[in-house]
């Protein structure tokens, strides 16, 4: 088999163990990845984990920072009344 640097450009590649079917193909082994600049490209999971991680945190914050009550705006002054 021919080197990968060897592989001509239109050469038949069907045999080619470093191919894969775009449907229903497999690998095992560890996909590499870089942090994503496009919404199609691959990420890693530390990146996809500290993202979510981080719009947790946000969504906590921002339910710890609520005030509930009654806002009146006479005009010139508003007024907040906390339970």
């Amino acid at each position: 088999m021919a080197e990968f640097s060897e592989l001509a450009i239109g050469e038949d590649t069907y045999n080619d163990i470093r191919k894969m079917d775009k449907i229903g193909g497999t690998f095992t082994g560890q996909a590499k990845g870089i942090t994503p600049v496009a919404p199609e490209d691959l990420t890693r999971m530390d990146y996809v984990d500290g993202a979510v991680q981080a719009e947790e945190d946000r969504a906590v914050l921002a339910e710890a920072t609520k005030i509930t009550g009654t806002m009146t705006w006479d005009g010139s002054t508003l007024a907040i009344t906390l339970p």
